[in-house]
């Protein structure tokens, strides 16, 4: 499921209509987990009931599942074919201009390698699966804690450096105390202010006596000028101005003509402002006290135009992604409360209801009347396989292979299938095994069935719902059910013909 809002993203930036590739997604998930005995928590059970390995499993469901996978992809290109776009135009986003944290990317990703790897070989090294779950999500929980809750608290407990100082006198110090916090003073003021900031009292036109003025407050624009103070002008006797911001947008003074190349970084809330000194030509054109006026509308005219110019579908696509990716800042909390934790009481209610029909004997009962069924292969393999579809559409596939596997593995399933005439003790054990393979293809292909069909099935409703894309029950099922029957059809014919086939 954690492939699901990444799917969402991408075909929502191309332009696509998500919910095509969102059902291949969920299909896919569920059906080729089969494969692999971590796949899904239902195989761990049915695999740990026969004391099966990791090959030995994936010995006898590798066929079913790339049979079912076949089926489904089939069906679903044929049911979608006419919403599928003839080109996936995706936009080109670097990802290190999304990743607001490489190292914990990185990091991440290690340890996601690391415990699929150990789970893998936990049941050949006799590694409680519990337990290299718990150790990695372990792992991932501290470097949370370290990396945005102690990192940040050890930040803002250091000294901070000085600000404003770059070679030269800082704006803050060039500007007079009526320009500082008050008033924003006018466009002519700005020379006077600048002037007496130098000591000085010429004209616009004396370049040696001219300074820095500037004005801050909601709304504010700011003019800077570079002063004959400064190393570069003083050597060169232009006058440049640094930059025009109005409403904290920074306006570039060449937009209006001039040869100006100073920058202003104006960090809201920090002062004094900080200068990047880029040199000005020493034939630039002196900025005059009307020019303020002209500079900003100016800027402002070449946004408008910008904005009335539609973007490409490309390039659109790219810069909501990349504002949707990079405003996700990562928290210690983020994935605690991005577990939909809503779906928990449901399916911690089913697994009471299992424990409860265990205790008063109805798994007992279960057995002795599933167990004339492994009189012969097909019976029980077709039996098992519909009855796991149907009680995961009930409560839950998890819950349901428990209760199955349960009521197969009891002396009373044994007892009946002996007595309904089985061949051999081996016979039995060997349909037997057959059909709680067929639970757990049951298990898994019950999730293209219905909602509650699993456990994925509610946590990928849960997570498609958080992105604004809603699905009824009955939109779930007709979306899904043409690829759920026929996967689990072939996955059963080909695993009716593994066992068939294969000594006892």
């Amino acid at each position: 499921m954690s492939l699901t809002p990444i799917v969402y993203v991408q075909t929502v930036a191309s332009g696509a209509e998500p919910m095509p590739f969102l059902a291949a997604e969920f299909v896919a998930s569920n059906l080729w987990s089969m494969a692999l005995y971590i796949g899904n928590p239902t195989n761990i059970i049915v695999a740990q009931a026969f004391s099966l390995s990791f090959l030995d499993y994936s010995r006898w469901m590798l066929a079913p599942t790339a049979a079912a996978g076949l089926a489904a992809t089939t069906v679903l290109y044929l049911t979608h074919r006419r919403a599928l776009p003839a080109r996936l135009a995706l936009p080109e986003i670097p990802p290190a201009s999304v990743l607001s944290d490489p190292w914990g990317a990185a990091f991440g990703a290690a340890n996601l390698a690391v415990c699929l790897a150990l789970l893998a070989a936990a049941p050949s090294l006799g590694f409680p699966l519990w337990a290299v779950t718990l150790v990695c999500a372990g792992a991932s929980c501290a470097y949370g804690l370290c990396a945005y809750v102690l990192a940040p608290l050890w930040q803002r407990r250091l000294p901070r450096p000085p600000q404003g100082r770059r070679g030269g006198r800082s704006v803050a110090e060039l500007l007079p105390r009526s320009g500082r916090g008050g008033a924003t003073p006018s466009s002519s003021q700005f020379f006077d202010a600048g002037n007496s900031a130098n000591g000085g009292g010429g004209s616009g036109g004396d370049a040696s006596k001219e300074g820095a003025a500037g004005g801050s407050g909601a709304g504010s624009e700011l003019l800077v000028w570079a002063g004959a103070d400064m190393a570069a002008e003083a050597s060169t006797g232009a006058r440049a101005p640094l930059a025009v911001s109005t409403n904290g947008a920074a306006v570039d003074t060449a937009a209006a003509g001039d040869a100006a190349a100073w920058r202003v970084q104006q960090q809201p809330g920090l002062a004094p402002f900080e200068l990047d000194h880029t040199p000005a030509a020493p034939d630039a054109a002196p900025l005059r006290p009307g020019d303020l006026d002209s500079a900003a509308a100016a800027a402002a005219a070449a946004s408008a135009g910008a904005a009335d110019e539609p973007p490409s579908g490309a390039a659109a696509a790219a810069s909501s992604l990349r504002t949707q990716l990079a405003a996700k800042r990562p928290t210690f909390w983020g994935p605690f409360w991005s577990v939909p934790w809503d779906v928990v009481p449901l399916v911690l209610g089913f697994f009471i209801l299992v424990e409860g029909l265990s205790a008063n004997g109805w798994v007992d009962r279960l057995g002795a009347a599933l167990g004339g069924s492994a009189r012969s292969l097909a019976a029980g393999l077709w039996l098992l396989g519909a009855i796991s579809v149907l009680m995961s559409n009930l409560i839950v596939n998890q819950p349901m292979t428990i209760l199955l596997t349960r009521a197969c593995m009891s002396p009373a399933f044994a007892a009946a299938a002996s007595a309904a005439g089985a061949v051999a003790p081996a016979a039995v054990r060997h349909n037997l095994q057959a059909a709680l393979f067929a639970v757990v293809v049951g298990s898994n292909t019950a999730a293209c069935f219905t909602v509650i069909g699993s456990l994925a099935g509610i946590m990928w409703v849960a997570i498609i719902k958080q992105r604004g894309l809603r699905t009824t029950y009955v939109q779930f099922t007709r979306l899904m059910l043409p690829a759920g029957v026929a996967s689990t059809a072939a996955a059963l014919l080909v695993l009716w013909c593994e066992f068939a086939f294969s000594p006892y």
